[in-house]
């Protein structure tokens, strides 16, 4: 679980800085954000540091944490393209997402409430559709 702290993050102008802590290992601040104006400046992003591998390398351990290599992988068009034109348009993507969205609760709240996380998501989704939809 991922907390996001916008202590020096001024959201009138959208210019600052965000930091992710993960709380499930000992509140590790991996991740900053550097925006200026609404734009994306800097992201600095780094693994566990070596105190926190050797602390917690049993996570990555035993064949119930591996992924079963015999599920099929499906294809972008199985999932999102629901008229089976071999072409995802943006609608067929944003409906997509969101239903992917919809699937877990913290996505939902995060994407749902309005503040700043639900912006950055909105925008994320619309950017992702835009590049999905001309690709695809």
């Amino acid at each position: 679980m991922n907390f996001l702290y916008f202590d020096n993050f001024d959201f009138k102008n959208f210019t600052g800085k965000i930091a992710m802590f993960d709380l499930n290992y000992d509140n590790f601040n991996h991740t900053k954000i550097s925006f200026i104006k609404s734009q994306l400046k800097s992201i600095l992003s780094t693994g566990l540091n070596e105190a926190l591998s050797i602390k917690y390398n049993y996570l990555d351990k035993g064949p119930e944490r591996k992924i079963n290599q015999t599920s099929k992988i499906r294809s972008v068009y199985s999932v999102c393209d629901e008229d089976k034109n071999k072409n995802i348009s943006y609608s067929e993507c944003y409906r997509c997402i969101g239903n992917a969205i919809a699937q877990n609760e913290f996505s939902t709240i995060l994407c749902d409430v309005p503040s700043p996380a639900s912006s950055i998501c909105w925008s994320s989704r619309v950017i992702s559709c835009l590049y999905v939809s001309a690709k695809y």
